[in-house]
Parts: structure tokens; C-alpha cells; sequence
């Protein structure tokens, strides 16, 4: 398995990433086919649409990402929004700090449970060395294993967001400071 880092993607690469949002996007809370974007607030307001997550995909499509490939086959993706802070951690933000603000992770279920989803952390946290990175992300506070993965990594948070994805389910942002030179 290798992970590679890509600003952008070429077709095949786009395939196995729609192939993988196709099949888990009804997994995220609220789904994927539910939303606009993928920084999108108010997640619990819209309905589903008949194009699954054409809206998201279309987006996300402009972002950078890491990808786990076996042979020509995507194995898992993480997506992330260069030099981009949240509105709601505005307060982390710094002079000269990068935002890198992670929208989107999934692994196919084939290839879960052996480190993927740590591997795209890590390898995200050696890009942009020379800089100072606030790496931030969101999900539902009901989403254990990624939660347990990003305490494992020391991330800070919650930052919470009461039942903003239905009642009782909130929106909860975790995030790290790295300094220069830090990985």
C-alpha cells in the first residue's frame, strides 16, 4: 500500500475517489448525498439527492489530497482544504499559521482497521514543513473511532456544536498546532 499526495487528480484517480464516496457516503451523519460542500453548515437541513454526493464530489474535486493505493486501485482518501481555518476555531488562527482543514476521510472497508486512516494523519503532518500548520477537522460526535483516532494523535477538542446535525447529535472540530519543522 502507498500513500501519495496529490494536488490534484487524474481520471482513474477520480474514479476510485467517486467509486469510494458512492459506497460510504451514506455512512457520514448527515449523509454525503445531503450536502452542498464540504465545509457546508446547518448539516441536518437539506434532503437527499438523487445524484448521491455529485455536489460534494464536484467540490472536493478542487481540493488536495492523500491517497492509499494498491496497484492502480484507491484504497482510501483524505481530502483537505489548503490554507483554510474554520469559522468557528478563528481564535487558533495567527499570522503566517496554514490552515489545513481536513473535509473528508474514508478507507474502503476491505482495508480498515490497519492504519490508513493514522497513515493519512501522519502523512499530512510531515507536508509543509517549514511552516507553522493549525491541521484541523469536524465529524459527528457520535463517530467513536474516528474521535478515539484523533485523541490518540493528541488533537485538541471538542469543540462542540450542540445536536447541529439532528437532536442529540453534535458537530465536535478537533485540532492540532504544528510547528515549524514539527511533524
Amino acid at each position: 500500500m502507498e500513500l501519495i499526495y496529490c494536488e490534484s487528480l487524474d481520471q482513474p484517480q477520480l474514479d476510485g475517489v467517486w467509486r469510494l464516496l458512492e459506497a460510504y457516503g451514506e455512512d457520514f451523519v448527515p449523509p454525503l448525498s445531503q450536502r452542498r460542500s464540504t465545509c457546508q453548515q446547518a448539516l441536518h437541513e437539506d434532503a437527499p439527492s438523487s445524484e448521491g454526493p455529485r455536489a460534494y464530489f464536484e467540490e472536493m474535486k478542487h481540493q488536495r489530497f492523500l491517497l492509499a493505493v494498491e496497484g492502480e486501485a484507491v484504497a482510501g482518501f483524505l481530502t483537505f482544504r489548503y490554507d483554510y481555518v474554520p469559522e468557528i476555531l478563528a481564535a487558533q488562527q495567527q499570522p503566517e499559521l496554514l490552515g489545513l482543514y481536513i473535509t473528508t476521510i474514508i478507507v474502503d472497508a476491505a482495508y480498515r482497521r490497519h492504519g490508513l486512516a493514522q497513515g493519512f494523519y501522519r502523512r499530512l503532518m510531515t507536508l509543509y514543513p517549514q511552516r507553522r500548520r493549525l491541521i484541523s477537522t469536524r465529524t459527528w460526535s457520535g463517530n467513536i473511532n474516528h474521535i478515539s483516532l484523533l485523541q490518540k494523535l493528541a488533537f485538541t477538542g471538542p469543540v462542540r456544536i450542540p445536536d447541529d446535525r439532528g437532536p442529540g447529535i453534535d458537530t465536535v472540530y478537533y485540532y492540532t498546532l504544528l510547528r515549524e519543522g514539527q511533524r
